[in-house]
């Protein structure tokens, strides 16, 4: 072997790798506009290209930004129909990135990692003051509950998007573990797309309507001779 092909070995299996990692995207918190920027623009470019595989990898616990999974959602609805779009789930998604997980033809999750949203907030409800701040200050007086949570306006646009594959009454404010998910028919290689608003019902129906397991009596029967 030669300079020249001994060159051309070392040099393969990098080509190798970087044609491999075209596929595949690392999802992030997306919490700084920059990030969000990178990722969005990264998807319009794959989808330019009209790859037949993306796989969006979620690596660490992935606690997403709300604009930011909306804007995401929107970018991916308008990918290429010839495209499978795969999500992995390789660490727990806590809130809104739940969405952008649940947007893949085929959904993955490794078998110890789970999926968290939270359900809607009341009107009255308002989050916790910062601990620095202390008792008695002026800024702390009763807030005006009548001011529209603009932010929780979105939260409701991101649950009512997310009923569409998971009944959001049933499920919100509960670890959703592999063995849940793939009661709902998420989970698998084949492509599975949404749950139509029957099947959703109707799944959430039989959960609530089956009947629990029978309890095992340890006392002895009364009728049991004991000796």
């Amino acid at each position: 072997m030669n300079d020249i092909d001994s060159l051309f070995e070392d040099i393969q299996p990098a080509r190798k790798k970087k044609r491999a990692d075209n596929t595949v995207i690392t999802v992030t918190d997306c919490d700084r506009s920059s990030e969000l920027a990178e990722i969005n623009d990264e998807l319009i470019a794959r989808f330019q290209t009209k790859p037949k595989l993306l796989i969006l990898k979620f690596l660490g616990i992935n606690e997403m930004n709300l604009d930011s999974a909306l804007v995401l959602h929107e970018t991916l609805k308008h990918r290429p129909p010839d495209m499978k779009l795969v999500t992995d789930a390789c660490s727990p998604i806590i809130g809104p990135g739940v969405l952008i997980w649940l947007l893949g033809d085929v959904r993955r999750i490794r078998p110890t990692a789970w999926i968290f949203f939270r359900g809607p907030r009341s009107h009255r409800e308002r989050g916790h003051r910062p601990p620095w701040r202390e008792a008695g200050e002026w800024w702390q007086q009763q807030e005006d509950t009548t001011t529209p949570d603009l932010r929780e306006i979105d939260y409701h646009t991101l649950l009512r998007l997310i009923n569409d594959y998971l009944p959001v009454k049933l499920l919100a404010g509960k670890p959703l573990t592999p063995h849940i998910l793939g009661e709902y028919c998420l989970l698998g290689d084949e492509p599975t797309g949404k749950l139509t608003g029957d099947q959703v019902t109707g799944v959430a129906a039989a959960k609530k309507t089956s009947p629990p397991e029978p309890k095992v009596n340890s006392q002895p029967s009364p009728n049991r001779h004991n000796p």
